[in-house]
């Protein structure tokens, strides 16, 4: 009976150390858990705080946007406006070009003096 007391002693003894292991292997687990969280919850805060700011930052920048919007329209419309006068102007700048090519080829002493382009190839 004595060995059965005895064995019975040990069992309960591996058996609390078990529990004991596995109860501490949980404590350490809860610790680490508990410690992301707390972490988490600093970084939930953190980036609020960064989130307001950064909304504090857009604000001015979205009350300037139509006013912006609205100098690139009009910048747009002026440009646009300016395009039937550049086509004049270059029809005209053609023109006036023509003329003064014309009056370059007219003699005052009564000649009459050919143009002639690319006289090296004609002749070679």
């Amino acid at each position: 009976m004595n060995f059965i007391v005895q064995t019975r002693k040990k069992n309960f003894h591996q058996s609390t150390y078990l529990i004991t292991d596995q109860l501490q292997e949980i404590d350490r687990t809860i610790n680490e858990l508990s410690n992301g969280v707390e972490a988490l919850n600093e970084d939930l805060k953190r980036l609020g705080i960064e989130y307001v700011r950064r909304q504090n930052e857009l604000q001015p920048i979205l009350q300037k946007l139509p006013i912006i919007k609205k100098s690139i329209d009009e910048d747009n419309a002026f440009v646009d406006s300016m395009k039937p006068n550049q086509e004049n102007n270059q029809r005209e700048i053609l023109s006036m070009t023509q003329k003064f090519d014309e009056i370059k080829m007219v003699s005052y002493d009564g000649a009459y003096i050919w143009k002639i382009s690319n006289v090296q190839e004609k002749m070679g």
